[in-house]
C-alpha cells in the first residue's frame, strides 16, 4: 500500500511494467482492507463481544472483497468510489469496535485504537492530498509510512498483550 500509495514501488521496483490491479491505489487498499477488518475482528473478538458490530465488520469485509473484485474485473470508477464509501464507513465502524472493547476492560483494544486512530487520520490527510485540497508538502509524504510504522509497533503491543492474557486462562 505504501509502495503503491506514494509511487516509489513503480519508480523504483518495477519501472516500466504494467499497472498491476493488485498493487494500484484502489486494489491495494481493497486488499489492505479487507485485512485490517479481519485482523480487527480476530484480535478484539468482535464475534463473541460486539455481535452488532461484528455484523457490521462482515459487510465491510465484503465491500472490501467486492471492491477488490470490481477493480481485477476492470471497473476501475465503480472500485475508486466504493474503496471511498468503505473507508467512509469502516474507520468509524472499527475505532467504534476498539472504544467498545476498550471500554469493556480490554486493554489490547487501546493499543488498536492508538494504532489505528493514527494511520486513519494520516489516510485521511492522504485523501484530502489527493482530492487538491490539501497542499502536496513533503512532510505529507513521509507521514503514510511513519504511521504505518508506529502502527506496527503498537499492534505488537496488542498481541503481545492478548498473548499473555492467553496464557493467564
Amino acid at each position: 500500500v505504501i509502495l503503491g500509495g506514494t509511487g516509489y514501488g513503480f519508480q523504483y521496483l518495477w519501472p516500466n511494467q504494467p499497472l498491476s490491479p493488485w498493487l494500484d491505489r484502489v486494489g491495494a487498499p481493497a486488499l489492505w482492507g479487507l485485512c485490517v477488518c479481519r485482523f480487527s475482528q480476530r484480535l478484539l473478538q468482535s464475534r463473541r463481544y460486539l455481535p452488532r458490530l461484528h455484523r457490521g465488520l462482515n459487510l465491510l469485509l465484503l465491500g472490501n472483497l467486492l471492491i477488490l473484485l470490481a477493480n481485477l474485473a476492470g471497473w476501475r470508477a465503480l472500485a475508486a468510489t466504493g474503496l471511498g464509501v468503505a473507508a467512509l464507513l469502516g474507520i468509524p465502524l472499527m475505532l467504534c469496535s476498539a472504544w467498545q472493547r476498550w471500554r469493556q476492560g480490554y486493554r489490547p483494544a487501546l493499543f488498536f485504537l492508538l494504532g489505528h486512530g493514527l494511520i486513519f487520520t494520516v489516510a485521511c490527510l492522504m485523501m484530502l492530498r489527493s482530492l487538491g485540497l490539501l497542499d502536496p508538502a513533503w512532510l505529507n509524504t513521509f507521514l503514510f509510512p511513519a504511521s504505518a510504522a508506529t502502527e506496527t509497533v503498537l499492534f505488537s503491543f496488542a498481541l503481545a498483550y492478548r498473548i499473555q492474557l492467553l496464557r493467564q486462562e
